[in-house]
């Protein structure tokens, strides 16, 4: 196969690839910085602002409908650092909102995704007001409101693309994600008549074609910007940083694909090493070079511990690394979200020990002992409805006595669960007005994406919960909720009768329900 990966040593740059809830960890809770600004106020002629104000209109990327296995994605819409440098997810308004960033030199950096696939990296000059919105296909659009000289190359990207593109996204994108894989494997797929699969389908040699039509155009183009004199040298080298990330996303894919990670390539993560930089950590996009190495610093460790990856090992040898504060920190706050998720409470209590002791930052301590309800009374199942309301599962069943409840245990991210929503809201309509409850409990999810989901599926307004302490639920242990979606089924005497009930679209749950009803 014909290379397509420049020889020479190209600054790179991180982005968030683990499947499911990608939604990434190293971000804090969204902070909103108060404003008093508006967007038709004219810029200081006088004093140049050290900050970007942004003004988003109808900016709603929508979610790709790619229906692939491999992955589900959650992106959140905009994410930019404050001047902690702290890295924040921002969710503007449906209709309008404003945010104003820090800009700590010459530009400040805003992440923006389009179609919750993908991020597209833009360098605001400081003092600039922008209006952002999308086009017809959801990419994003970004025009000064007093400067319109620099529309043509804050939009570049959008003529780049065009013509080097595969479902609608990136050529860049394409290579980097499951079409690669598709396409090593379509004689299996077709096989199978996977056909969602099939239509997602691009030959790999016409995958390459375009990256390498996309890389040559996106070149030239700051090139000639750079020639005009209108690009400077140091927004010359962040554009040249976000391709070399994306170069960096294709190389990772190709050596997944093929095996060359594990065989030739378990020391790429040296090479990234030595471009760790905590200059670089004030811009969103260093996330993505940091989720980069971590990837390639893994392929070792799960050689060390049975072919998958064990976060704690992770956290252990990056915390013995001499590397900058700041980058290190966000490593291995990655690496306590990856442990939050993945291990016991008792390696979350062991690790966020660890990571005070390395940092410093018992603020995030606290946050996670608060999010995931570690110092709750563990034998209780706490839960906190769609209004912000708390309870317990206890207090639900009590509730609920005298009638037949079906719990459902689900998630926002799992795919299984949500395809079944569909039929869950037809069995609830048969059920109107009889002695059936239905709730709904989300378990190891994230509350923001919880609520949107539940939004979406028609939750919002029933027994629809949250739970609290996933994590630390003697219950959710001794029923053994490992697996969703899972189902519930209890009579009306509040006995558990069936602790792993037919799902909603199998015929076999309501002559279940109508057995206990009578």
């Amino acid at each position: 196969m014909k290379a397509i990966f420049a020889t020479k040593k190209t600054k790179t740059v991180f982005k968030n690839t683990t499947a499911r809830r990608i939604t990434c960890g190293l971000c804090a809770s969204v902070l909103l910085i108060p404003l008093f600004i508006s967007c038709n106020q004219a810029p200081s002629q006088t004093e140049e602002k050290p900050e970007v104000v942004i003004c988003f209109e109808n900016y709603t990327p929508d979610q790709y409908e790619h229906n692939l296995s491999f992955y589900a994605l959650s992106t959140p819409p905009v994410v930019y650092a404050d001047t902690t440098g702290k890295y924040i997810d921002f969710i503007p308004n449906l209709d309008a909102d404003t945010l104003v960033i820090p800009c700590q030199g010459e530009f400040a950096e805003v992440a923006l995704a389009y179609r919750n696939f993908d991020y597209v990296y833009y360098p605001l000059l400081r003092g600039d007001t922008v209006r952002i919105t999308t086009d017809t296909q959801a990419y994003p659009i970004v025009n000064s409101k007093h400067h319109p000289e620099r529309n043509k190359l804050y939009n570049f990207y959008r003529d780049v693309r065009r013509g080097r593109t595969h479902k609608e996204l990136d050529a860049s994108t394409c290579l980097g994600r499951d079409f690669v894989r598709i396409a090593n494997m379509i004689d299996i797929i077709r096989k199978n008549k996977w056909q969602n699969l099939m239509d997602a389908y691009c030959p790999l040699d016409s995958l390459y074609a375009m990256f390498n039509s996309y890389k040559q155009a996106y070149m030239d183009t700051i090139a000639a910007y750079q020639t005009r004199g209108l690009l400077s040298d140091a927004r010359m080298e962040r554009y040249r940083y976000y391709l070399s990330l994306q170069e960096t996303e294709a190389y990772r894919m190709e050596s997944q694909t093929y095996g060359g990670a594990e065989k030739d390539d378990t020391t790429y993560y040296h090479r990234l090493e030595a471009e760790i930089s905590d200059e670089d950590a004030a811009y969103p996009a260093y996330r993505e070079f940091l989720n980069h190495y971590l990837w390639y610093f893994n392929y070792r460790i799960k050689a060390l511990s049975g072919n998958r990856t064990d976060w704690r090992l992770t956290f252990d040898e990056v915390a013995a690394k001499p590397l900058p504060p700041i980058s290190k920190k966000l490593l291995l706050r990655q690496c306590m979200e990856n442990i939050n998720e993945q291990g016991t409470v008792d390696d979350q209590v062991k690790y966020l020990d660890r990571y005070v002791e390395q940092t410093g930052d018992t603020a995030y301590r606290k946050q996670t002992i608060a999010l995931y309800q570690l110092d709750a009374d563990a034998d209780l199942l706490l839960l906190k409805d769609y209004s912000g309301k708390q309870t317990d599962f206890g207090k639900l069943m009590e509730k609920y006595k005298g009638k037949v409840v079906y719990v459902d245990f689900w998630a926002s991210w799992c795919m299984p669960c949500r395809s079944q929503m569909k039929p869950a809201a037809q069995l609830r309509e048969e059920y109107r007005g009889k002695d059936v409850a239905f709730v709904y409990l989300a378990v190891h999810d994230k509350e923001a994406e919880w609520q949107k989901a539940a939004r979406e599926e028609g939750l919002d307004k029933g027994e629809s919960y949250f739970i609290l302490n996933s994590k630390n639920s003697n219950l959710l242990n001794k029923l053994q909720v490992k697996l969703i979606p899972r189902y519930l089924l209890l009579d009306k005497n509040g006995k558990l009768v069936a602790d792993n009930a037919p799902r909603p679209s199998d015929k076999r749950i309501r002559e279940l329900i109508d057995r206990y009803l009578k």
